[in-house]
C-alpha cells in the first residue's frame, strides 16, 4: 500500500513540473532563439531530468 502512495506521488510531482515547463515553453524558446548558451543550458537540464524520470521508474 505505501509503495502504491510513493509511485502516486512521484506520479505527480513529475507531470505538476511537466505542466510548469509546458507554460514557460513559450519564454523558454524566445530565451533559446536570442542565446545560444540558454539552448545548451536547457538542452542539458533536459538531459538530466529525462535521465532522473527514467531512472525513477527503472527502481
Amino acid at each position: 500500500m505505501g509503495e502504491k502512495i510513493l509511485s502516486l506521488f512521484k506520479f505527480r510531482w513529475q507531470s505538476e513540473v511537466l505542466l510548469i515547463f509546458v507554460g514557460l515553453l513559450p519564454f523558454i524558446l524566445l530565451l533559446l532563439l536570442a542565446n545560444p548558451f540558454w539552448m545548451r543550458v536547457t538542452f542539458s537540464l533536459l538531459i538530466i531530468y529525462g535521465l532522473g524520470s527514467l531512472a525513477s521508474t527503472m527502481i
